[in-house]
């Protein structure tokens, strides 16, 4: 398979309308952005799509990690949480009839790391977007409280039979939507 990647504002994606077969955001991280930035770079996307729009997001093991955080850097008035795509009548209502055709399906995605949960903890916080932001705006003590918190989420979910190694398991829904 050959692919092209090319870098872009997503609210305003530089390709005309219905110009691919498919496109597709993996956990609906483009909707995190702040005030309607979101939902702006969803329709951008949904706009170019000519075929099938494919959304993967998380109300599990992510979900939690979101609420987390949210708890120590709460997101601004208006943006709505993430995880309300891992919901399907939600799902059903933002598509509207912009989607002739709605299927959604339950998955699992496994996070296997070769690392004990509080080196997966930095992990994220040096390689993870809204880890890092999240981090960055909290006072030294507030750092050691978020953390210890995602230690231990990471901790009562993990699987891993060794030491040194975290294993989670998280569920989300798939969506595939046809453009109407």
């Amino acid at each position: 398979m050959e692919i092209d990647f090319e870098e872009g504002d997503a609210e305003a994606l530089p390709f005309p309308d219905a110009r691919f077969d498919l496109v597709a955001t993996m956990f609906g991280y483009v909707r995190c952005a702040p005030g309607t930035r979101g939902q702006r770079t969803d329709e951008s996307m949904r706009a170019r799509c000519r075929g099938r729009y494919g959304e993967l997001d998380c109300e599990s093991f992510v979900g939690k990690s979101f609420r987390l955080t949210a708890r120590y850097t709460p997101p601004p008035d208006g943006i709505p949480a993430p995880t309300l795509w891992g919901n399907e009548k939600v799902v059903r209502e933002r598509f509207g009839e912009t989607a002739s055709q709605i299927a959604t399906v339950r998955r699992e995605l496994t996070f296997d790391y070769p690392l004990p949960p509080s080196e997966v903890v930095q992990f994220f916080r040096q390689n993870f977007g809204p880890t890092q932001t999240a981090f960055s705006r909290l006072n030294p003590a507030e750092q050691l409280a978020y953390a210890a918190d995602l230690e231990s989420l990471w901790s009562q979910h993990n699987e891993a039979k060794e030491n040194g190694r975290t294993l989670v398991r998280n569920e989300y829904l798939e969506v595939i939507a046809t453009r109407a």
